[in-house]
């Protein structure tokens, strides 16, 4: 996800425009974080019986799609204007 950074301040938009997009491209990077965690939360719940597993999967499920449903909604066409 921070791959496309160095492009991004290559572009000729508005300095806010490029931490707007920088900012959305570094939510993936949380939306994968989060998968990670609940991954390891998943793979330490395994064959253990307990009452709170449950709930600290679901949260981290939550908080993965949350994010991820945010920052699939949150892109919109950026104008651009040509100088000429």
């Amino acid at each position: 996800m921070f791959l496309p950074i160095p492009l991004i301040w290559g572009l000729r938009i508005p300095f806010l425009q490029k931490i707007g997009l920088a900012v959305i491209f570094c939510l993936g990077t949380i939306v994968m974080a989060f998968a990670i965690f609940r991954l390891k939360a998943v793979t330490e719940s395994i064959g253990v019986v307990s009452y709170t597993a449950p709930q600290d999967l679901a949260t981290w499920s939550m908080l993965e799609c949350s994010i991820g449903m945010y920052n699939l909604h949150v892109h919109q066409p950026i104008p651009v204007r040509c100088h000429s």
